[in-house]
């Protein structure tokens, strides 16, 4: 389902690398609370700041079945590459193979506690999941890792679809 909040491919925002969080605000509250429901709304499974107009570095993900949020994240350890189908919510009516790490070691900080920094691991889907969200927050798709005419079959399918829902 596209949503009218999420950003699609080439918007700038989602081009751009995320700004650290420093402390937790109420501003910062109702962005996660936005980015949840965004997110479920859409049938997401991860949503990235980013991806709804905002700079800052925080994900959120419904992967292990529970709302997560992880703020300030950095993939500190990865390894065992393979091959995955994935899709993202900004680049609508496109799924593709990507390489992905089987397992990655995040590193993390929560709104509970921002002085505390979490190290955790993460494997498979969640490990993929991870991965794509910090993508996001680097200034990165998962399209930009394919070669330049894989890219553009791509966005073409992507644009059709965007077409048919009238959105561009």
């Amino acid at each position: 389902m596209l949503h009218p909040d999420i950003k699609i491919i080439g918007e700038d925002i989602l081009k751009n690398k995320a700004t650290s969080v420093v402390d937790v605000t109420p501003e910062i509250y109702h962005l996660i609370e936005k980015m949840y429901k965004v997110m479920h709304e859409a049938n997401g499974i991860g949503l990235a700041a980013n991806q709804i107009g905002s700079d800052l570095s925080i994900f959120v993900t419904k992967m292990r079945g529970h709302n997560e949020v992880f703020i300030n994240p950095t993939i500190i350890e990865k390894d065992n590459e393979v091959l995955f189908t994935e899709g993202c919510l900004s680049i609508p009516g496109v799924r593709d193979q990507t390489k992905r790490f089987n397992r990655v070691v995040l590193t993390f900080q929560t709104p509970e506690d921002m002085t505390y920094v979490i190290r955790e691991e993460f494997e498979e889907m969640c490990a993929f999941v991870v991965q794509h969200e910090v993508d996001h927050l680097n200034g990165k798709l998962y399209l930009d890792n394919f070669n330049s005419f894989r890219k553009s079959v791509a966005i073409k399918k992507c644009n059709k679809v965007l077409k048919l829902l009238n959105r561009r």
